[in-house]
């Protein structure tokens, strides 16, 4: 739903909410920093972190709050994690939080079309190839990334997210049983997502 003031309140057609979900990812992702790891964190589609700018078919996407900035590898690893280990998580975690919103911003909590997961890769390999360009993506190549990630089958893309749980948990218990309810489904379709992505 897309809280519009001046015509009303009014739910985003499936192109703008795709386009609102890549632009969103893209976004993160470019504010990601691949040297220490930290992201913006926590942020969430019901709390108003993003603001949503529509005219005739053009979306504007614009990030307004950033209420942490920190890694999330301390909840993944006791160990000293590396750089590409790092943005793997990165992206797991993207993926997901990009699918969770709440009913008028503060009910219950709603996961998000299967639509949502070609949203979010896109737009982060977008901000990639940006951050690439400027210099700010130094640990190998982007196809590198891809290939990594296109590598991992559906348990093993379950097993990466384990880790992950503990950090829902702790933001909110009511994200956390969608995310279990959908993580199955939601790793399959990633690793189609995936297999299916060409940069």
């Amino acid at each position: 739903c897309i809280w519009d003031l001046q015509n009303g309140n009014r739910y985003a057609s499936k192109e703008e909410a795709f386009e609102i979900l890549r632009q969103a990812s893209k976004i993160l992702t470019l504010y990601y920093d691949t040297k220490d790891f930290n992201q913006i964190y926590p942020w969430h589609h019901a709390a108003g972190d993003f603001i949503v700018k529509t005219r005739d078919s053009s979306v504007d996407v614009r990030l307004t709050t950033v209420r942490g900035y920190q890694s999330i590898m301390n909840y993944v690893s006791k160990e000293t994690a590396k750089p590409m280990t790092a943005i793997v998580y990165f992206f797991l975690n993207l993926t997901i939080r990009m699918r969770l919103d709440k009913l008028d911003g503060v009910g219950e909590t709603v996961w998000a079309g299967d639509f949502s997961v070609d949203a979010a890769t896109k737009g982060f390999f977008e901000a990639l190839r940006l951050m690439k360009g400027e210099g700010r993506f130094k640990f190998g190549q982007i196809d590198d990334l891809l290939s990594l990630l296109q590598s991992f089958n559906e348990d093993e893309l379950e097993r990466l997210l384990q880790p992950l749980l503990d950090l829902y948990q702790e933001d909110d218990p009511a994200d956390l049983s969608v995310i279990l309810a959908n993580s199955k489904s939601h790793v399959k379709l990633l690793c189609q997502t995936l297999g299916n992505f060409r940069l």
